[in-house]
Formats: C-alpha cells, sequence, structure tokens
C-alpha cells in the first residue's frame, strides 16, 4: 500500500477543554456557514484570536482572509506567494511559506512587512508561546546568516535559534504544552548531529530531547497535546508495504507509542488534522471510513475519538472532500473547519470553511471573565462574574508560590445550577502583575477563607486557559510556580466615572528601575487598546527610579466617552531596560443619565443587587410591590452620581414575583424580579 505524502499539510494545533456530547452521529450539534464560505480553492489553515476573529490561510485569491463575525475580507490585499501557517500573536497576524525571500511576513492591522528580515527557506508551522512566535521549516538561518537550523524564535525584535535546532529534514508542526514546546518533522538529530531526536522532541526551555523513542520512516506532520496526552500523525516516504500507522499517542510512561482506535485505513487515507476536546480527540483528513475493519463508521473526512468507551463518532454526515485544519473559539465552544470540501453536511455556503458547534455548551463572561459549561441544568442560567481588586486569602495549593492581587467571584442563576466539564479563561492581556505567563495556573475554591486549588493553566490564543475540568462555580484566582516579582509591586488600581471622564488612580508600594507608565483603553475586553496617556508626555505617569516608598499616581481621561458604554483601562510600567509589564487590567462603565438595570441573581433567595444611574447625586427612592400592587418595603437612597447598587433582602417575603419600581428627579422605571425560596 503507498500512502499518500502529503507535504503541503502541515497542521497547528489547537486544545479544547470541552466533551463533545456522544453519539454516531453526534446528537444535538450543527455545522453553520460562515458568511458566504470561500468561493474557491482550498483553505490550508485556520486561527482564531483571543477576540474570536477568524483567519484562514490558502490558494484562494489574496491567499490570507478575515472573518469579523459578518463578512471575510483578504488583509492588505493579501500575500504572494504559498501560505502554509498562520498565526496569531495579541494584534499580529504571522503568516509562512513559500512566500519572496523572507518566507514570512506580519500584518500590524494596516501594513505587511517581513519579519526580522526573514529565513533562508520554507516555513511549514508556526506557534504563539510566552508571547513569542516559533517557526519551523526547511531554512539554516535568517536573511542575515545567522544560524537557525529548522527552528527559530521571533521575540519581536531579533531571531534566535531554539537549542541547537535539528540536522537535517524539516519542522513542520507545533505544540504546547505547559511550558514545553513540541516540534514534529523528518528530522532525525539534534543540530550538532550527536542526538538521536527521530522526527520528534521536546523543547523545555532549556534543552531538546527525543519523545517516546520517536519513529522510523516516518514524518510527524501532526502533533495535539492536551493536559495528559500526546497525539501524533504522519505519512511514510516508502512506496513498499510497511505495516500502516497513521495514528499514534505517546504511552503513559512515555516509553514508546501505541496505536488507538483499530483504525485500518485503505487507499491513500491520511490525517490531516488533530484536536483533543476534553478527554476526546477530533480527526480531520482525508478518509471516509474510520475504525477496525469490520466495524467501521461512515464518517466522511472528520470524525471524533471518544476514549471513555473507545468508539468513533460522525459529525453530522461530515465533509465532501478533505479537512485540512481544525481550531476552536475562545469558548471553546465551537469548531472552525477548513479544507477543500465544499459541503458540510449539506449546509449552505460551507464551501472552503465551516463551524460545527457544540451543542449543551454555554459560555458565560464578565470582568474579562469567561466560564464555559456543558449541559446545565437547569437549562438557560444566568452567571453573574465580578472582579476584586485585592489580594484574597487562603492557602496556596503546593507549588503554587504567588497567587494575584485580584480575584473573580462567579455566582449562578439559579443557585443550584449543574453542569459538567467547566472551563475558565481570560486574555493574558488583563492578568496583570506577572511577567511569565507561561508559569501561571487557575487557582479555585468554594468560598472565601478557604484553600485554593490548581486547576491548571496553558495559553490558547492569548489566553490562560484552565485544564482541569470543574462542575460547581465559585472564586478563581491566579497563581504562578515561580516568584516572578515585577519592578513595579502595584497595591491599588481604581477608576472613578466622572461626569466629563474617567479619573483613573493608582498607588505602589515600591518600585524598582521604574521609567514610568503607560495608560492605554478599550471598548472590549482583550480588544485593540489605544494608549492614551504617557510618562513620555505626561509628567505626572514618570516613575521613581528605585523606591521603597509608597507613591501615589493619578490620570483623568476626559476624552469623549459614551454613556452606558463599559471602558476597558490597561496600566503598564516600563523599565529602565524598555520592557513593558501589565500591571493591572480595569472595567469602568459611564453611567447613563439615569437607568434602572435588572436585579441579579434572578430568580433569587433571599438577597439580590439591584443597580441603578443618576446623573447627579440625588435622593432616590427604591419601593417594591408583590403581584396585587401592594408596597411591600421602600427605602430612600442617597445616590451618588454614576452607578449605585443596593441589597435588597427578601428574607420576610413569600415566594412569588414583585416589582421594583426606582424614582429620582422625575426619573421611574418598573422592573420585575422573582423570589424563590
Amino acid at each position: 500500500m503507498k500512502i499518500h505524502y502529503w507535504k503541503r499539510h502541515l497542521l497547528l494545533l489547537v486544545i479544547l477543554p470541552l466533551l463533545a456530547i456522544a453519539g454516531s452521529p453526534i446528537a444535538h450539534a450543527q455545522w453553520s456557514a460562515l458568511g458566504s464560505g470561500i468561493g474557491s480553492g482550498y483553505i490550508e489553515k485556520v486561527a482564531v484570536s483571543n477576540t474570536g476573529a477568524v483567519y484562514a490561510v490558502g490558494s484562494f485569491t489574496g491567499g490570507v482572509a478575515k472573518w469579523n463575525g459578518s463578512s471575510w475580507s483578504v488583509l492588505g490585499g493579501g500575500v504572494f506567494g504559498t501560505i502554509f501557517c498562520i498565526a496569531v500573536n495579541g494584534n499580529d497576524v504571522y503568516v509562512g511559506g513559500a512566500i519572496g525571500s523572507s518566507h514570512i511576513k506580519k500584518w500590524n492591522g494596516s501594513t505587511w512587512s517581513d519579519v526580522g528580515g526573514g529565513l533562508n527557506n520554507d516555513v511549514f508551522a508556526l506557534v504563539v508561546k510566552g508571547g513569542a512566535v516559533y517557526a519551523g521549516g526547511s531554512f539554516t538561518a535568517d536573511n542575515l546568516s545567522n544560524p537557525m537550523k529548522r527552528i527559530a524564535k521571533w521575540d519581536g525584535t531579533t531571531w534566535s535559534q531554539v537549542g541547537n535546532g535539528f540536522n537535517d529534514g524539516a519542522v513542520y508542526s507545533f505544540s504546547v504544552r505547559g511550558n514545553d514546546l513540541y516540534a514534529g518533522g523528518d528530522f532525525t538529530r539534534d543540530g550538532t548531529n550527536s542526538v538521536d531526536m527521530r522526527r520528534i522532541a521536546k523543547w523545555d526551555g532549556t534543552t531538546w530531547t527525543q519523545v517516546g523513542g520517536g519513529f522510523d520512516q516516518r514524518t510527524i506532520y501532526v502533533i495535539a497535546t492536551s493536559n495528559t496526552q500526546v497525539y501524533v500523525s504522519g505519512s511514510f516516504y516508502s512506496g513498499t508495504e510497511p505495516p500502516l500507522i497513521i495514528l499514534s499517542k505517546l504511552k503513559s510512561d512515555e516509553s514508546g507509542w501505541e496505536n488507538f482506535g483499530g483504525w485500518d485505513p485503505v487507499g491513500d487515507d491520511d490525517v490531516r488534522a488533530l484536536a483533543v476536546v476534553g478527554e476526546d480527540l477530533y480527526v480531520g483528513g482525508k478518509f471516509t471510513d474510520i475504525g477496525p475493519t469490520g466495524s467501521k463508521v461512515t464518517v466522511n473526512n472528520i470524525a471524533r475519538w471518544r476514549p471513555s468507551d473507545s468508539s468513533w463518532s460522525a459529525l453530522g454526515t461530515g465533509l465532501n472532500d478533505i479537512c485540512e485544519d481544525i481550531r476552536s473559539a475562545p469558548s471553546g465552544d465551537a469548531l472552525y473547519v477548513g479544507g477543500s470540501f465544499t459541503s458540510a453536511s449539506g449546509v449552505s455556503n460551507t464551501a472552503r470553511i465551516a463551524k460545527w458547534t457544540i451543542s449543551g455548551t454555554e459560555s458565560f463572561t464578565g470582568s474579562d471573565l469567561t466560564i464555559t459549561v456543558q449541559d446545565p441544568n437547569p437549562t438557560n442560567p444566568s452567571v453573574n462574574i465580578t472582579k476584586t481588586s485585592n489580594t484574597p486569602d487562603g492557602s496556596l495549593p503546593s507549588g503554587i508560590v504567588k497567587k494575584s492581587m485580584y480575584y473573580w467571584t462567579a455566582i449562578p442563576s439559579p443557585s443550584n445550577l449543574k453542569f459538567k466539564n467547566g472551563r475558565v479563561s481570560a486574555p493574558l492581556s488583563v492578568l496583570g502583575g506577572f511577567s511569565v505567563y507561561t508559569n501561571l495556573r487557575w487557582l479555585k475554591r468554594e468560598a472565601t477563607g478557604q484553600a485554593w486549588i490548581d486547576i491548571g493553566g496553558r495559553v490558547e490564543y492569548g489566553n490562560l486557559v484552565s485544564e482541569v475540568a470543574f462542575d460547581s462555580l465559585s472564586q478563581f484566582a491566579i497563581g504562578s510556580i515561580i516568584d516572578d516579582p515585577l519592578p513595579v509591586e502595584l497595591t491599588e488600581f481604581k477608576l472613578t466615572p466622572k461626569a466629563n471622564g474617567v479619573l483613573a488612580e493608582w498607588k505602589t508600594a515600591s518600585e524598582l528601575d521604574n521609567l514610568g507608565f503607560i495608560l492605554s483603553r478599550s471598548e472590549q475586553a482583550g480588544g485593540t487598546y489605544q494608549q492614551i496617556a504617557s510618562y513620555l508626555s505626561h509628567s505626572s505617569l514618570k516613575g521613581q527610579g528605585t523606591t521603597a516608598s509608597e507613591t501615589a499616581y493619578t490620570f483623568g481621561d476626559y476624552s469623549v466617552l459614551q454613556p452606558g458604554q463599559a471602558y476597558y483601562y490597561k496600566l503598564e510600567n516600563v523599565d529602565v531596560g524598555g520592557k513593558r509589564n501589565v500591571l493591572e487590567t480595569r472595567q469602568v462603565e459611564m453611567p447613563e443619565a439615569y437607568s434602572l438595570s435588572q436585579n441579579y441573581p434572578n430568580p433569587f433567595n433571599p438577597e439580590t443587587t439591584i443597580r441603578f444611574t443618576v446623573k447627579a447625586a440625588a435622593k432616590a427612592v427604591l419601593t417594591v410591590y408583590d403581584v396585587l400592587g401592594r408596597q411591600v418595603w421602600t427605602k430612600q437612597i442617597d445616590a451618588k452620581a454614576g452607578v449605585n447598587e443596593y441589597s435588597f433582602n427578601g428574607a420576610a417575603l413569600s415566594t412569588g414575583l414583585y416589582f421594583y419600581h426606582l424614582k429620582t428627579n422625575g426619573f421611574d422605571k418598573t422592573m420585575k424580579m422573582m423570589l424563590l425560596k
């Protein structure tokens, strides 16, 4: 049997920490279109930013396009050449391939440019780790003749070789697991030609090591990793009849590789994309049936393997042609699939790219945090997420030496919400107080004062994502496995809405080599930030250099801010070496002239919060009525200008529907709330 050799098909890997719903085909999930799809050619790779923007590269006109949620557009007129891979790092988009003499380019939102002069041969794989971009390919140097043997790291300023690189062949795939970087290809030794690597290797930040003994006469085109597993796929060069293995996984003791799923491929079957979803594995490529002889499942180019019951399942009726890549939405409740297909399960406008929604999954976002759960019961719940900017109490788990100066509280409604496979994520841009994101872990506890538990953490699409599933909502914080001191110890950062802007105030307990601060603003959590003030142009933001004394800073943002609009402010410091460190990100909501919001939680028992805004300080009367219109409670409140919150306790009332009414300065409004005991 001759194996189809698909050199141009590479993989940038995804890890989706949710469990897909079982079935064959999978029930209660669906394919949908992204606009009208891509009209010609094929899609080679898909990428998703931490804000949910979808990018695709391939043989279509322009070569690289962006889906903004409503339409496709080619980035800056496109890129000339053959694009093999794509990665998104913050606001920058990187593409690699056989592209001119540089082989790698960057889109900064307005223009394309070569990356550091480029590399001297093709780039087949890109991945982001620790804020740096790693490139793999057949190159041996950058275009300044500095050695870069098949793998290189771009830190935003310069290229550097990763360890000794590799001696021959090429790197075709990457995957990141924790602090480790996995590389796969057809290389056989390290760059010194002294250490066997045998087509797959792991970089721990210091040294390359062989993984599971590697492989003979194979090329690794696909690597997928989860918190507990490493999967690979590839093709043989030989045209003879070697034992056919196109899917393998690392043994639990890492002593070697083993087959799984009983797949007996036929003809030129091959695998071109893998995605780990909880404990499940999504597989894409060119195949009709999957599984062992005698019990194959018809899947049509994309399938799911569920280890819990050792079963293969179809995704609807699959795709009518090859699947090249699979990516996840930042929330983890959907997959984006690209390839040469023109139809996904017969759904209109799914040419070359389609979205697979994993049903039974719901996501909740607030205060920079996103929580995703599966199979919530009861259905259609709500979750109120708040962020507290104080260092939380509670002991740390083993291995965690530092915790964030903030934490989140998630309160579900109804309070008895049940679910499975919960995960939490937040953009790296809002995780102030740390400088090395790959050392971070999510912490969780059930209540204030309790000990924290470690639920893991990995960097994915510019977010820190938890790795250990949970089944209850409570409090979340960030921990670090190393003492990760920043040059500035921030003790307070608060934002106060004013009639004509926002007042930002912060305090430092100490500063080390601090030149000053930069304040930026965005209209979206994790979105693009616009710099509004810098120590270079505002003397009030200049740092103290080195001091052990407390220092207070203020800055007024008196831009044209819209009433009722939420804004996000990011505070950074710059040290004498020019390094920018994110200290904290906070949200502030500009008050409407007058408003009354829905209480939360709702339904409630017995307490709920009622939020309202007033244009100026005034007396406000809050009144509660029963369904018969009888007044059951009233309170006069000295409301301050802007947003006000009042905690209402219904312990003295019986279960039922109630109406709350606000009256102040000619404004009055009534809302409904439900008390359930």
